[in-house]
């Protein structure tokens, strides 16, 4: 089975047209979603592709060194990883 794709990165946010607060999350091609009232939530949101990425390449890098103390963080990344690709 094929991974699914997300709207590729770069995400930016902007304030509406109506100067109101909310806010519209944007890839190259349109729009992707609208968030309401919360800048820290569109922010989340735009970096969210950056994110999954970045977190995916650390599982790939062949310099991570993986420790008892830091397993639960690896895990909740793997999770997270999970819960990003469906």
């Amino acid at each position: 089975m094929t991974q699914p794709t997300h709207t590729p990165a770069p995400w930016t946010y902007e304030i509406d047209k109506c100067g109101m607060i909310n806010f519209r999350i944007y890839e190259r091609g349109g729009l992707v979603a609208d968030v309401y009232h919360s800048e820290k939530n569109a922010r989340l949101i735009a970096a969210a592709p950056d994110l999954l990425e970045a977190l995916e390449g650390l599982f790939n890098s062949s310099d991570v060194t993986l420790s008892d103390e830091s397993a639960e963080v690896w895990k909740n990344a793997k999770l997270a990883i999970a819960k990003a690709r469906g």
